[in-house]
């Protein structure tokens, strides 16, 4: 199994408050190469990549920082 991975640092922001991160682009195995478990929501999967949707997995220090105690999914987030 193989998953391209690209990374940079750049600003993530929600409604709420902003963040400076490493952001990842990966596609759907990556999730299970990594062992990578979700707490709310969903894994990605090649639904998302055919369709080109705007999904993201975020872990749970950012989800805090975003959006504090509110629930994340279903919210936006904008990557600079």
């Amino acid at each position: 199994m193989v998953s391209p991975e690209i990374q940079r640092g750049t600003k993530v922001k929600s409604a709420y408050n902003e963040a400076a991160v490493t952001v990842h682009g990966v596609e759907p195995p990556y999730m299970f190469m990594r062992t990578i478990e979700v707490d709310l929501g969903r894994q990605l999967n090649w639904s998302d990549e055919q369709n080109e949707s705007q999904v993201a997995v975020i872990g749970w220090e950012m989800a805090k920082q975003l959006f504090g105690e509110r629930n994340p999914i279903g919210e936006q987030v904008l990557v600079n």
